[in-house]
């Protein structure tokens, strides 16, 4: 099976974080959007810093990483915009 390799992208820092795997990209947002949405959490606490990007894909068959060119995936800020 493919997976996806995500990594969220902080520009306070100008770094990525470390990398996670994901079913899809739907999945991956799902998990940073929760994570955007938790007031505690440091994506919570400064959404104008943190940005949800894909970086790979992952086979599990093959044991292959192909890297991509970074994709947006999501913005933290934008969740927060939702929300209001």
């Amino acid at each position: 099976m493919k997976h996806i390799i995500c990594s969220i992208y902080d520009t306070a820092t100008e770094a990525y974080m470390r990398p996670f795997t994901a079913q899809s990209s739907g999945q991956a947002m799902r998990m940073f959007e929760d994570e955007a949405r938790r007031p505690e959490s440091e994506i919570g606490k400064h959404p104008e810093d943190y940005a949800l990007f894909k970086i790979a894909t992952f086979d599990d068959n093959r044991g292959h990483i192909e890297p991509i060119e970074p994709i947006c995936l999501r913005r933290a800020h934008e969740i927060s915009k939702q929300e209001d």
